[in-house]
């Protein structure tokens, strides 16, 4: 079968490629071909990276302000190489398809207003069967889909919806009265190894490291002082991956498909993002999330280790101490979680192609 599929592989973030990277793995394995829609402008993705035109905010900080778009340059360089892994090709009218994934990713998240475009719910210029399998909407809560009673008929008419959390799984419901089955994100569907590659680095191999896998500005000074008092006690180096953040002592700026690899090499990882918070998983590291979006939340429930959700708030030392390297997770329970939820997914997902492959 040729499969369309509809996400942000061409995304300035890890988990976005990862996602498609590991779908396009499972689905190329079952003997499909695979195309990526491209979903957004070349201008607007140029952008994402680099966008030299100054907001007013940062006129108070012009050397943080041109130190992010060198590093977007390069940081683009590298995402160009791996997406070059992907067929991404602009929407055509009549392509010929047999099927069209909207998913993985936070594609509905509907307080994004990239993502009320028509294409991520199923409009477009395309006449094959189309499915939505691991779709998000992240922050998006139902009564924020109310305001776009568009989108709710478009989700209306769409046959077969998985989700991947259970805020979205309510939306649905709500939607179109019918509880939507769960999966894991695609990034769960494959071996780690299959999507890592070794990154070199002489300071990374000279040095002991925590791995930050944070959004710049995402936490306070306080919880950085903490973090960092943390690193120094256990004289570990704070080691920034994807973002230039500029109270660590290295940044990385890789691939996404080296990116694994980095967490690999950590003794430990302080993330607040979902999928930092899957490759710690699935490098079986020591972790803290300090994220408290329902995503996040309900994937470590899901897992049985909520207690790694870490609130600002309560961020210390003395708490990083006792996560990082007293109370260690037992991987080998969570690996038989890992493995129920891959095979259920791939269940879910071969049934749906065997369904419209009729």
């Amino acid at each position: 079968m040729k499969i369309g599929i509809v996400t942000v592989p061409d995304s300035a973030n890890f988990g976005s490629f990862l996602q498609a990277y590991a779908l396009k793995l499972v689905l190329e394995k079952w003997g499909h071909s695979v195309v990526f829609f491209r979903t957004r402008e070349q201008d607007y993705l140029r952008k994402i990276y680099v966008d030299w035109k100054p907001k007013k905010r940062n006129l108070k900080h012009p050397f943080q302000f041109v130190m992010k778009n060198l590093n977007g340059r390069t940081k683009r360089q590298k995402f160009l190489e791996d997406q070059e892994l992907l067929e991404i090709s602009e929407i055509q009218a009549g392509k010929k398809l047999d099927l069209v994934l909207l998913g993985s990713d936070e594609i509905w998240n509907v307080c994004t207003p990239v993502f009320r475009k028509p294409v991520f719910y199923g409009e477009g210029a395309w006449t094959a069967p189309t499915a939505a399998f691991a779709v998000s909407a992240g922050r998006a809560g139902y009564e924020d889909f109310r305001q776009y009673p568009d989108i709710i008929e478009r989700i209306k008419r769409i046959p077969e919806i998985f989700v991947r959390d259970q805020n979205t799984m309510d939306i649905v419901e709500k939607i179109t009265g019918k509880c939507p089955k769960l999966v894991c994100d695609p990034t769960f569907l494959v071996p780690v190894e299959k999507m890592k590659e070794r990154y070199e680095d002489q300071y990374l191999t000279r040095h002991r490291y925590l791995a930050v896998y944070l959004y710049p500005g995402s936490i306070s000074k306080e919880n950085v002082r903490q973090i960092r008092k943390f690193a120094g006690k256990e004289k570990l180096a704070l080691v920034s991956v994807g973002f230039c953040n500029s109270w660590c002592d290295y940044n990385v700026n890789c691939r996404p498909l080296e990116f694994p690899s980095v967490l690999e090499g950590a003794e430990a990882v302080i993330t607040g993002t979902f999928h930092g918070t899957i490759f710690s998983v699935l490098n079986h590291k020591q972790f803290v999330s300090i994220s408290l979006t329902p995503k996040v939340k309900d994937l470590l429930t899901q897992l049985g280790i909520d207690e790694r959700c870490a609130d600002k708030a309560d961020l210390s030392t003395e708490m990083l101490e006792k996560k990082l390297t007293k109370e260690l997770i037992d991987y080998s329970s969570i690996e038989e979680n890992i493995q129920d939820m891959r095979r259920s997914s791939l269940l879910h997902l071969k049934g749906v192609i065997t369904e419209y492959g009729k």
